[in-house]
């Protein structure tokens, strides 16, 4: 009995983390030189309501050296909203840049939860009532609350094993026992049920202590958390042509 109890505990204490997890897709949908400027199109996908995003792009040349790069405009910096179509425009003559050769372009962001507005007290205060409810207000959605099932079960378990241990251990003491070895099983069996109560409450505080130390974690974090979404990279070529002068580009995606 004991083995299935602690099956089922490692199952419900560590699915929340591998299960929820789940980052948006930032990727390059096309690159058009529009007006002499280097128009970057890209989209925001798998990204939950409430989060919005600082967008920017990491120019680097051919050589590997980054391309002091600033002069942005349209769907760049802070408070981008997830979509398609999305659109930035980068000025490289503002930035001195003269495209002759490989240029690598690539679309980085940052996750900003604090829309959400939730601060750590809070979050804490509704983990502590309903575990897993401030991740799912700090993450601005998704279900976290299901971390709540396996704690309110277990809570359970232990108020029904301790009501079974303290009622055997009643009808041991009430008993006019004729036989030792009876007497010896109802006191054991009292002994079992209260052991199994002490397992499902350690078992309650452990998931709940989980929840608040990854709350309290989220919280502390909340005002954003830098990740890197590119997935395609997409290399834009430009050079000249000798004949008119003019500047030719050409896109290569790699997979």
């Amino acid at each position: 009995m004991n083995k299935s109890v602690y099956i089922v505990i490692i199952l419900m204490i560590f699915t929340p983390f591998s299960v929820f997890a789940q980052n948006p897709d930032i990727e390059i949908t096309d690159l058009v030189l529009e007006n002499n400027q280097l128009a970057i199109y890209y989209s925001i996908s798998k990204a939950k309501k409430k989060q919005t995003f600082e967008v920017w792009p990491e120019i680097t040349m051919e050589n590997g050296q980054k391309v002091n790069a600033s002069s942005f405009s349209g769907d760049y910096g802070k408070e981008i909203t997830a979509g398609a179509n999305k659109k930035m425009i980068w000025d490289f003559n503002a930035d001195g840049v003269i495209l002759n050769g490989k240029i690598y372009v690539e679309v980085k962001a940052t996750i900003s939860v604090s829309a959400t507005k939730v601060g750590i007290g809070k979050a804490l205060l509704l983990s502590a009532i309903v575990p897993g409810l401030g991740i799912n207000k700090l993450k601005g959605g998704g279900p976290y609350w299901l971390m709540s099932v396996p704690v309110y079960g277990l809570m359970a378990g232990t108020v029904v094993f301790n009501a079974a241990a303290s009622s055997s251990y009643d009808y041991y003491l009430n008993n006019n026992y004729d036989n030792p070895q009876q007497a010896s099983n109802d006191y054991q069996n009292a002994l079992d049920n209260q052991k199994q109560a002490q397992t499902f409450a350690y078992a309650a505080i452990g998931t709940w202590a989980i929840n608040m130390v990854w709350t309290g974690i989220l919280a502390a974090k909340n005002k954003s958390v830098a990740y890197n979404y590119n997935k395609r990279k997409m290399f834009f070529y430009s050079g000249i042509n000798p004949a008119n002068k003019s500047v030719g580009f050409t896109l290569k995606y790699r997979f």
